[in-house]
């Protein structure tokens, strides 16, 4: 007897929380309240394979603006996808964290034919978590990430990663 009492009071207080909670939001004009899309942050590898891509990416642009196929750095690009979807689900990660989709550039590019940064490849490189160096035209190797804005040890690492790539 005293587990159905229990039951049903805890039935009623769910069944309280959510009439409050719906009641609170109604007040609050919840339909205008926008809630974040959280995404699992990058990990060590996907920044490393980024800037593995970098060089592919730029080839890759630079031959769509001349019109010319792109097969070697499509492979290539191909391969560091794989590589990083193995990485992903060893870390157990969403498999396609990070993975750059280049179809998505390509025709950004050839939409825009513009140098200089535009809109969508600003708002691409953020919703995917792509450098935001990648959202200029050409792409650069700028390796700042949207989601590194209150972190402030990043700009130390966007100053040093282009120079330990030389070495």
């Amino acid at each position: 007897m005293d587990t159905t009492l229990a039951r049903n009071a805890s039935q009623k207080l769910v069944g309280v929380e959510v009439f409050l909670g719906y009641d609170v939001m109604q007040r609050l004009g919840a339909r205008n309240i926008q809630i974040p899309d959280i995404k699992e942050p990058l990990r060590r590898h996907n920044r490393r394979i980024h800037t593995e891509m970098m060089s592919h990416l730029r080839t890759l642009y630079q031959n769509t603006m001349a019109g010319r196929p792109s097969s070697e750095s499509e492979a290539a690009l191909d391969a560091k996808n794989r590589a990083m979807e193995l990485l992903n689900e060893l870390h157990k990660s969403p498999l396609e964290l990070g993975q750059v989709r280049y179809d998505r550039f390509v025709s950004l590019w050839t939409a825009s034919g513009q140098q200089g940064a535009s809109s969508p490849l600003i708002q691409l490189c953020e919703q995917m978590q792509y450098p935001l160096g990648w959202a200029n035209t050409p792409p650069t190797d700028t390796y700042e990430y949207s989601e590194d804005a209150a972190k402030f040890w990043m700009p130390l690492w966007h100053e040093f990663t282009p120079l330990l790539q030389e070495f």
